[in-house]
């Protein structure tokens, strides 16, 4: 075989192995976003048997507290008809564990979110915080829990408190399973009624996560929420952050020590839930077109000549058209001058519960995919690895959007600098190889030698 077919069959064998190493890329791409695609319908799942539960009775709203459940596992709508028939056709394809009933998954969650499994001497294996096998499983367990003590009238100085509470524990805690991880001590068991650190650390995460999804379920706060970002938890008075720090957050990702395949997971969760989010954010931004573009309320205002009809409360508006109704049934001339005025009035005030009911329904799901999506990312952390995240970024909180948006530049940067690499490596074994030889008077020197 000549040194030309060679040199053809190499370059053909180099592209196949491109090729396959392609394709191996595409398919645990694709491997992972049907396991979070998966996960999510089976929360879907979860939530609307739990809607149909005995938790939705009608009930006192603290007698349905004290049984577990937060307000958005119980007025969560799944929307419309099609999407309901769309999911009970995705359940065909879930694995059966993902769609039991509510109880079943209620139980599972409360088991232990983590399946972590203990080790020799009693303490808790450090896995990540969502199992592999369910990649949504601290969605379930953290919606699950009732709802945080004084979530509705905490102010930020409160939620700076908890916080900080938070990474006090996680400071000890983390400390303290380092040292058993660098120095073990097989024989030695935890002292009675004191649990491991990483129990501890799980613990502490479980308090701080309900309180975020309590307060995530209440509209008033979402202000304060947003602020808990951007507030310096040394000093909660000094004055916010303009905006989240991306290279602080490249340099604490980094230290964490996510693997390459946790990385990997992260961004495809990015690009799933950014693909449910965006036909969302269109629908809404579609809606505010509508409203924008509608000049009806405003009409019909001014024909009815009056003030309610303008309202953007569905019952105040209901209120408003059966008194309209009544006065025009009476034949007050004064309230509608037409009957097609009164026509239009009306028209206005169904379009108008129509766009704040599709309003609603919408923000649930934006809150929906949002509070999936956080979950899935620190899901697919260690809790050593998170409690040290929290730690190390103290005093300022780790944000969600930009800690994804952080491993994203991580995998560029390395992916960079890995392809730098390559492209040196061909010349650096060259020069190796020179380095090798001796030099060539040297070699005809020693030939000369030989020969003589």
């Amino acid at each position: 075989m000549d040194k030309a077919t060679i040199q053809r069959l190499q370059k053909k064998l180099h592209l196949q192995r491109l090729q396959a190493s392609t394709l191996q890329q595409e398919n645990s791409q694709l491997q992972a976003k049907h396991a979070i695609l998966s996960a999510y319908c089976g929360c879907l799942a979860w939530l609307r048997n739990l809607a149909c539960s005995e938790l939705l009775l009608d009930e006192h709203e603290e007698q349905q507290q004290q049984q577990g459940g937060l307000p958005m596992a119980m007025e969560i709508d799944l929307s419309t008809p099609e999407e309901l028939l769309l999911l009970q056709e995705l359940e065909q394809y879930l694995p059966a564990q993902q769609h039991g009933d509510a109880a079943a998954a209620t139980a599972a969650a409360g088991r232990g979110v983590a399946a972590a499994a203990a080790t020799a001497d009693g303490s808790m294996e450090d896995a990540t915080v969502s199992p592999e096998g369910d990649v949504l499983a601290l969605f379930r367990r953290v919606y699950s829990m009732p709802m945080f003590p004084g979530a509705a009238d905490m102010q930020l100085a409160d939620a700076a408190a908890v916080y900080n509470e938070l990474v006090r524990e996680l400071s000890l805690n983390l400390t303290l399973h380092t040292a058993h991880v660098d120095h073990p001590t097989p024989m030695r068991l935890p002292l009675p009624g004191k649990r491991p650190p990483l129990d501890n650390i799980r613990a502490a995460f479980d308090k701080y996560f309900n309180m975020i999804a309590s307060l995530n379920q209440l509209h008033s706060q979402n202000g304060m929420l947003m602020s808990m970002g951007l507030v310096n938890y040394a000093d909660p008075s000094a004055e916010l952050l303009p905006e989240h720090n991306l290279q602080q957050h490249i340099q604490h990702v980094r230290l964490v020590g996510l693997s390459a395949q946790q990385q990997q997971q992260i961004a495809a969760g990015w690009s799933v839930f950014v693909g449910l989010m965006d036909p969302v954010l269109q629908e809404l931004r579609q809606l505010q077109l509508e409203t924008d573009s509608t000049p009806g309320a405003a009409a019909a205002a001014a024909a009815a000549d009056e003030p309610s009809a303008g309202t953007s409360d569905p019952t105040q508006a209901g209120e408003a058209a059966a008194a309209d109704e009544a006065a025009a049934a009476a034949g007050g001339a004064s309230s509608m001058t037409t009957m097609e005025g009164y026509k239009a009035h009306r028209e206005a005030l169904h379009q108008q519960e129509q766009r704040a009911a599709q309003l609603q329904r919408l923000l649930q799901k934006d809150m929906l995919i949002k509070a999936a999506f956080v979950c899935y990312t620190f899901g697919r952390f260690k809790y050593s690895q998170l409690a040290k995240l929290h730690v190390t970024m103290y005093p300022w909180q780790p944000n969600h959007g930009t800690v994804v948006r952080a491993v994203m530049k991580i995998m560029e940067e390395d992916a960079a600098l890995q392809q730098q690499q390559q492209q040196k490596q061909p010349r650096d074994g060259t020069q190796q190889l020179q380095q090798l030889l001796p030099p060539l008077p040297h070699i005809c020197g020693v030939a000369l030698v030989l020969c003589g």
